[in-house]
């Protein structure tokens, strides 16, 4: 499988993925396996899980790992059938959170590099007037 590059709203999606994963086992052979299935995106083990081209994805991956050893082991109980609906209620309402959940860590990664894309600019302007001043006209807009 030739070396896949991948656009942000592919590595964006890559990650929603890996947040979104909600059970053991988690290992890079399954996640490939997925973004096979759920994005159609072919794609090799080492690409995937390459740091220096895609450390958002690296960087989702272990977040969610560590999630998993942190994650307490889940609970059986039993339920009275008047019970059940109310249950049901509950693991909508749980992986809703869990869904939301992998979407801020993702949103907050992506929020990160992006301020760190700003802050780069922002030092490269301090030495070029010109883009000084036309980050400042930007800024000046936003507001």
């Amino acid at each position: 499988m030739a070396n896949k590059k991948f656009n942000s709203e592919q590595i964006g999606k890559i990650c929603t993925l890996i947040f979104g994963w909600r059970r053991k086992p988690f290992t890079w052979d399954l996640i490939v396996l997925r973004v096979k299935a759920d994005l159609d995106i072919d794609v090799s083990r080492p690409t995937l899980s390459d740091n220096e081209k895609y450390p958002d994805i690296q960087r989702a991956y272990k977040i969610k790992k560590q999630a998993f050893r942190d994650k307490p082991k889940d609970i059986v109980i039993s339920l009275t059938p008047s019970d059940k609906s109310l249950y049901q209620q509950l693991v909508d309402a749980r992986s809703k959170i869990e869904k939301l959940e992998s979407k801020i860590e993702y949103l907050e990664v992506h929020r990160n590099n992006i301020v760190a894309v700003i802050s780069a600019i922002k030092d490269n302007a301090k030495k070029n007037p010109i883009l000084l001043q036309v980050l400042n006209d930007t800024l000046k807009e936003l507001s």
